[in-house]
């Protein structure tokens, strides 16, 4: 599942963080970029997941008009929740983090 840019800030926080946070000449620095990296991924994961949670919550919504749920509902929710899972965590903000995070690891 392909993940649309929701606004702006998804794609340039992560960006500009990751930038300042490469070329920091101080400690300082290089802990208010690391920072604001992981709190720009991390904004940016949860807005994944909350539009995630709220698309699966319409389909569960849409499913139960009638009060029951039959098993290829069932079936096509569970598979909805795993491509979404899936997307999230092969993203590139979940590569990004953990990208940040071996880099101060080596340091």
């Amino acid at each position: 599942m392909e993940h649309k840019i929701q606004n702006i800030t998804d794609f340039l926080g992560p960006v500009f963080s990751i930038s300042g946070f490469t070329v920091a000449q101080t400690d300082y620095l290089e802990t208010v970029f690391l920072v604001l990296t992981i709190v720009s991924i991390s904004v940016s994961l949860i807005s994944r997941l909350y539009h995630a949670v709220k698309r699966i919550k319409t389909e569960i919504d849409e499913a139960m008009e009638d009060n029951k749920l039959t098993k290829e509902e069932l079936d096509d929710i569970a598979t909805s929740v795993l491509n979404e899972y899936n997307a999230i965590a092969e993203s590139e903000e979940v590569d990004k983090l953990k990208e940040v995070i071996k880099t101060k690891e080596k340091k």
